[in-house]
């Protein structure tokens, strides 16, 4: 079985000749389940700028 398991996650089409090193094959797996956009309730107004927002634009005006 681990021997199986280093084949396929090392696979001799992709390693390179002549070179200590070698080629992992990735295992994905992904824990993020999907976003619910039912759920999300906008707010149709625009929200002002706060002192934040301001500094933000503010500082590469200063740079320019």
């Amino acid at each position: 079985m681990m021997v199986e398991r280093k084949y396929h996650l090392y696979p001799d089409e992709v390693q390179p000749k002549d070179s200590p090193f070698m080629f992992m094959r990735k295992e994905v797996s992904y824990l993020i389940s999907r976003f619910d956009s039912e759920r999300l309730n906008l707010s149709p107004e625009v929200l002002p700028p706060n002192v934040l927002d301001i500094k933000l634009v503010r500082n590469p005006n200063k740079l320019d």
